[in-house]
């Protein structure tokens, strides 16, 4: 007798034998899971066999998909990725010419620096060493440290700018400047300094009046050095109330002003003490072409 009910699932509650001799087909939702809970699906006694098929499927879709593996902290990633053959896979450590990568028994590898490298880049350093024949600037090493000497001096001018040490010879004695005058000073910067000297004396005069007036100056009592270089062409005057001026030796200085005007003309200030100084050392001289010295009061002529 045919029998045209093979193919068809029974419902749950469907127990009655088909006619002929089909097997009997049970869908997955009746069938009931009775063991001990299984924790790494989440399933437990009552749980149909659908449900514990879905959660399995997940499960795989994680290990196909690489959600099992995520490389975590701020280093360097040592998982990469599933490949198509759901295969997880992952970085490799290689060896260096100083680091050296080995297996270490079944469960971890081992890194280390590799000495031979480590004795051929010792041996290839450099020693630190003074040369020529000034103060040793390199002290020697101390413990890991290496020491350097610093910079003095009681008569120098010692800074730290950044990257550099600047040594300076002192532009003022406490308070009072001191300018230098050096014609053959071919720099850009004149600051009056040994290293950037004014390169005219009306340059100095100016810095050491300032803000003030040739009757009362910034900087009274300044001193004003003219070194020894070409011939100064000076067309100014010095007609100013207490200055220090100081020709060194085999300095010359021209004056070549206008018409009628002094080299010094104190008359032009107020009528109150008033002092110029001219220390004028061996071989240096002084031209005037023009009157000379005019003090406060002089009625007439040069003095």
């Amino acid at each position: 007798m045919a029998c045209n009910e093979c193919n068809q699932i029974s419902t749950c509650n469907d127990n009655t034998n088909p006619e002929c001799s089909c097997p009997l087909k049970l869908g997955t939702i009746c069938v009931f899971y009775d063991g001990i809970p299984l924790l790494n699906i989440d399933a437990v006694e009552g749980d149909n066999l659908q449900e514990i098929l879905i959660k399995i499927d997940s499960l795989f879709g994680d290990i196909v998909n690489g959600g099992l593996f995520t490389n975590i902290g701020t280093g360097v990633g040592i998982y990469k990725q599933v490949n198509l053959q759901g295969q997880a896979e992952f970085k490799s450590f290689v060896s260096t010419d100083s680091i050296t990568v080995s297996v270490e028994g079944t469960d971890e590898f081992k890194a280390e620096v590799d000495e031979s490298w480590l004795t051929t880049y010792i041996q290839s350093t450099f020693d630190n060493v003074n040369v020529g024949g000034g103060a040793e600037i390199y002290k020697g090493t101390n413990g890991t440290d290496e020491e350097f000497r610093t910079l003095i001096s009681d008569t120098l001018e010692v800074t730290q700018e950044t990257n550099a040490v600047r040594i300076e010879f002192p532009n003022n004695f406490g308070s009072i400047p001191r300018y230098i005058v050096n014609n053959t000073y071919t720099g850009a910067e004149e600051l009056g300094t040994i290293g950037k000297p004014f390169k005219t004396i009306q340059a100095a005069i100016n810095a050491f009046v300032g803000t003030g007036t040739a009757d009362s100056p910034q900087y009274p009592n300044a001193t004003i050095i003219i070194q020894k270089g070409n011939t100064y062409t000076f067309t100014g005057n010095l007609s100013y109330r207490d200055l220090n001026i100081v020709v060194e030796e085999d300095a010359f200085i021209n004056h070549s002003p206008a018409a009628g005007v002094y080299f010094c003309d104190f008359d032009s200030l107020n009528n109150t003490a008033a002092e110029l100084n001219i220390e004028i050392r061996e071989g240096a001289r002084i031209n005037l072409n023009q009157k000379g010295f005019k003090n406060i009061g002089s009625t007439g002529g040069s003095s």
